[in-house]
């Protein structure tokens, strides 16, 4: 199976595949398709593949990022604290969206 190219979302360049074995993308670094540029991976799924973000945060918006370091660096599960932290850098991540929901309602003061 090869990996076709997919356009980054950011930039709109066509992102190439790198030579690897194709394996499931755990994190950023996993991803055989990267834009450098962007800090954007694309899983290696042959179909529909999910943006992969170098830097987690970038899958949130930047209004709601205050308090998702120091949420994460004091989770209860401590072993778990890096999976969690790359696992939110995914663009279909259910712990991003609870926290993008959440965390609007906190900064508009509607809770």
């Amino acid at each position: 199976m090869t990996l076709d190219k997919v356009k980054c979302p950011s930039c709109g360049e066509l992102v190439a595949p790198i030579n690897g074995a194709i394996k499931a993308a755990s994190s950023y670094d996993d991803c055989l398709r990267r834009c450098e540029k962007c800090g954007i991976g694309f899983s290696n799924s042959k179909n529909n593949p999910s943006v992969i973000y170098k830097n987690y945060l970038d899958n949130i918006p930047e209004l709601l990022q205050n308090g998702l370091e120091i949420t994460l660096n004091n989770s209860i599960n401590e072993l778990n604290r890096k999976n969690k932290r790359n696992k939110i850098g995914y663009s279909t991540s259910e712990d991003a969206l609870t926290w993008s929901f959440f965390k609007y309602f906190v900064v508009r003061e509607r809770f």
